[in-house]
């Protein structure tokens, strides 16, 4: 009978190891899917056979024929190999798409002056960074005709290089010499948008981005209706107060920043195969906020305080698209965030399917993580597709054979560790089994008392 608390103990032991190899993949299957997952069932739609197949890049003429239908466009057909447009010919474009939106080439001498104009709220200003503010390829001339047509009444600022070092010197002396220091242009580009967003507020986005849906609707995108929202915890007792005749609250305001969410991974070496560098990865390619907002004017700081651990030799990276994602771009982002969230007791978790937090609206993954490969007509959930193509980094320079083969590896190992984590649990399933015989059936017991006696008298006898 004393061997009956050992089989128990040894029960326990592979339960607990085959929770370990089972929860976390179980958890992200029933809960959380990769977004790119998402993407294409909503691109499928309600028939499930609208998508006739993946497209492998972003410069398909399909796409750009697609976007030109849904926007409505009057104006001739942007395909990827058409001529680059000229800020003249951008102009005339958006006069007849977009007539109540202007497009601004010196935005330094006309910021202030459109920041001032504008009342409570996320300013209806949309900055954009660029290398050159009088030639756009035809990507970033469909870019900026889709935020304009889809958000009337609305000023589109162009920034290059030079205008986004000048920005930085005069609003933010004191960051610049951190700023100056930045490597790379996109590093620059990075720390930027978070310090006009906390100026003057408004909407930062890439160039190669496709709106589809304006800023006035994103508060009633899926998550942010479906899900209750949260009081933001840290506010104080007098904000508390004086909003309580409000049903709901500080959040019966519109929300003062939209944040989107690039990716979810099973693990975080999963994210790092995919070239991430967050497990639940938060998005600034695009990012719209009211002035002033804490998160925002917290990240010059941050950038700082990261560069100077990196010149101690306190922080190294795998690479230097590594470097980039972490020190300036969505890694740092996120480590911003989750920090914000977790002062309010919560986790990048709470967000993953799009809740309101406070003044801050986190949508869901849809909402703006789909690349444009996914696109589709009858996806209505895609506010902002994202047509990147990695064209800035360095390190991820591999072709699609490598890329076949990296998706093989990792279907294989998905397929050894369901079948360890399935002989774990038939292998508990049978322990029990017997421990109920041994304890239950005085029938089973004897015999299987003396052949085990049996074995163990044998197997010393044989080794003497």
């Amino acid at each position: 009978m004393s061997t009956v608390p050992l089989l128990h103990s040894l029960l326990l032991v592979l339960a607990l190891r085959a929770q370990q190899l089972s929860a976390l993949p179980r958890a992200f299957t029933n809960n959380y899917h990769q977004t790119s997952y998402y993407c294409l069932e909503l691109s499928r739609g309600p028939e499930r056979d609208n998508l006739k197949q993946y497209r492998s890049s972003a410069q398909s003429p399909e796409l750009y024929v697609l976007a030109h239908d849904q926007l409505k466009l009057r104006t001739p057909l942007i395909l990827p190999n058409s001529r680059p447009l000229s800020f003249q010919q951008l102009q005339s474009v958006l006069a007849v798409e977009a007539p109540s939106v202007t497009l601004v080439h010196d935005s330094m001498a006309h910021v202030d002056k459109l920041a001032s104009s504008s009342a409570t709220g996320i300013p209806p200003m949309i900055h954009m960074a660029m290398k050159d503010k009088n030639m756009f390829l035809p990507h970033a001339a469909l870019s900026i005709i889709s935020w304009a047509k889809q958000n009337p009444g609305h000023a589109i600022l162009l920034f290059d290089d030079a205008d986004i070092e000048a920005y930085i010197q005069k609003y933010q002396p004191s960051f610049w010499p951190t700023a100056s220091n930045l490597s790379t242009a996109v590093e620059k580009a990075d720390a930027w948008r978070y310090v006009i967003l906390c100026k003057h507020g408004g909407i930062y986005t890439d160039t190669d981005t496709l709106c589809l849906h304006g800023v006035h609707s994103w508060e009633s995108v899926p998550g942010l209706m479906q899900r209750p929202p949260m009081q933001d915890s840290s506010s104080s007792s007098s904000e508390s107060s004086s909003s309580s005749s409000s049903s709901s609250g500080a959040t019966s305001r519109s929300p003062s920043m939209y944040v989107g969410i690039e990716n979810v991974f099973q693990s975080q070496k999963q994210a790092q195969q995919h070239t991430y560098v967050k497990q639940i990865q938060m998005l600034q390619w695009t990012l719209a906020a009211a002035p002033r907002h804490e998160l925002l004017c917290g990240m010059p700081e941050r950038i700082k305080s990261k560069r100077d651990l990196e010149n101690k030799g306190l922080v190294q990276y795998s690479g230097f698209d590594n470097a980039v994602l972490q020190r300036t771009g969505p890694g740092i982002w996120t480590d911003a965030i989750e920090e914000y969230l977790k002062a309010r007791k919560l986790s990048v978790h709470d967000v993953v399917g799009g809740r309101r937090i406070g003044d801050i609206a986190f949508l869901h993954q849809p909402a703006m993580g789909c690349n444009w490969v996914h696109y589709s007509p009858v996806n209505h959930e895609t506010l902002v597709y994202h047509m990147f193509n990695n064209s800035w980094k360095v390190d991820w320079r591999i072709d699609s054979i490598a890329v076949q083969k990296l998706h093989k590896r990792l279907a294989w190992q998905a397929k050894v560790d369901a079948m360890v984590s399935f002989g774990y649990w038939l292998l508990i399933l049978c322990g029990s089994a017997l421990v109920l015989l041994w304890a239950c059936v005085p029938a089973f017991r004897v015999p299987a008392t003396k052949w085990l006696l049996s074995r163990v008298v044998g197997g010393k006898e044989r080794a003497a």
